[in-house]
């Protein structure tokens, strides 16, 4: 059990890390998305 841990924290950290850059994909987005709806409505 003690060597499939470091894995499964591998595994983890990796996870995280994409959700992260799909969180900042996100914001982005949707960052973009409210500077066009600004745009649009001046």
């Amino acid at each position: 059990m003690k060597d499939v841990y470091p894995i499964l924290v591998d595994k983890l950290k990796k996870n995280v890390e994409a959700w992260k850059k799909v969180a900042e994909g996100m914001d982005a987005g949707n960052f973009t998305i409210l500077g066009a709806r600004k745009l649009v409505q001046e």
